[in-house]
């Protein structure tokens, strides 16, 4: 592939019409103006016609569907996830029957500079994407699907959680009718050791601030030779095997920001304390008598280990699946990608 078109791929993501960012004044709701502090974050979506204002089927209220990242969080790696969904559910559905936008975590994308930003907790995440979806909801009603992967999906049942209830602003409930995990991450696993590595390292108070640091190092290396590097010492380096060009080139975009490394690692932190504690089994399993809750596994993955997945089925959750030939890192593979388009679709349909 000569230079030119190398690089090319490596910006595709960064130039995608389908990017933009939503601004907020700090600690306010969805509907707050712009004063004070703004929080600032990342939506990719498909970019595909409006849903119809009046008219033939303008009675048809849309999907709305919310992907929430795992960690790092930045929406630009769902973006063949994003269209390849939309597409599919409007297959099933027609042209105004479904809405999708993977919302990116605070402080969590290539161009997260401003001040402010940061760092934020996963509680922080988790109010964000509540205040999101509230938001949303007042521009375009519709019902609401929540797709959550790995640390992703245990934020999407914590938001079904709280939005079930009204909000502290007197905002009315909200009711999800699905929550899509996809190789879920709910519980910390001391056995694990790279799980183990990266609680040690995040522990202390400023560690976060410190591993963001390596950024700089990351700039050192000049024009697209860090993402070169990442896609060609890959394992199994053909096109779309694991990491694709574009992923590959925004990972290295990622690594160049210091904040969104810290905010990347201020998370983890956060999140290693939060799934020390027990699942509230009960209401999921009350959640999945209803329909609501679907899972997604993938083999020989310590975030989401085959011991949940067992323990899920043991405790009344009937829509559970492991899922061959896919990895943690689904999203960066276009193969396994749109098996996860197919899956998750037919989880939203059921």
């Amino acid at each position: 592939m000569p230079r030119e078109a190398r690089a090319g791929a490596f910006r595709a993501l960064a130039e995608w019409r389908g990017r933009r960012w939503e601004r907020r004044a700090r600690g306010a709701g969805a509907g707050a103006g712009a004063g004070g502090e703004a929080e600032v974050s990342e939506v990719v979506e498909a970019g595909g016609a409006e849903a119809p204002a009046g008219g033939r089927g303008a009675a048809r209220r849309p999907l709305r569907v919310f992907v929430f990242p795992g960690n790092p969080g930045c929406a630009a790696y769902y973006r063949d996830f994003v269209v390849g969904l939309e597409d599919r559910l409007k297959e099933r559905l027609g042209a105004a029957g479904a809405r999708v936008a993977a919302v990116g975590h605070l402080g969590h994308a290539e161009h997260d500079r401003w001040p402010g930003q940061g760092p934020f907790s996963m509680e922080d995440q988790i109010r964000h994407k509540v205040d999101f979806v509230r938001g949303a909801l007042r521009k375009e009603q519709g019902p609401v699907a929540l797709v959550g992967h790995s640390i992703g999906a245990y934020i999407a049942l914590e938001c079904m959680r709280r939005l079930e209830t009204a909000g502290p602003g007197g905002e009315e409930r909200v009711p999800v009718a699905k929550v899509v995990g996809q190789m879920p991450y709910l519980e910390f696993d001391p056995e694990a050791s790279e799980q183990r590595w990266l609680d040690r390292a995040t522990r202390p108070r400023f560690a976060p601030r410190l591993l963001g640091s390596a950024a700089y190092l990351f700039r050192c290396f000049p024009g697209d030779s860090l993402a070169q590097l990442l896609y060609l010492t890959q394992p199994g380096r053909a096109e779309g095997s694991y990491l694709s060009r574009e992923a590959a080139g925004l990972t290295a975009e990622l690594g160049r920001s210091p904040a969104c490394l810290e905010n990347c690692f201020h998370m983890g932190q956060t999140e290693f304390r939060a799934l020390r504690r027990e699942l509230d089994w009960d209401w999921m399993a009350a959640r999945g008598k209803e329909g609501k809750l679907h899972f997604a596994f993938a083999p020989d993955d310590h975030w989401a280990p085959m011991r949940l997945h067992d323990e899920m089925k043991a405790r009344g959750l009937t829509s559970v699946a492991c899922l061959e030939g896919l990895s943690h890192g689904y999203p960066t593979c276009p193969r396994q990608n749109a098996e996860m388009v197919r899956f998750t679709a037919d989880c939203l349909l059921l």
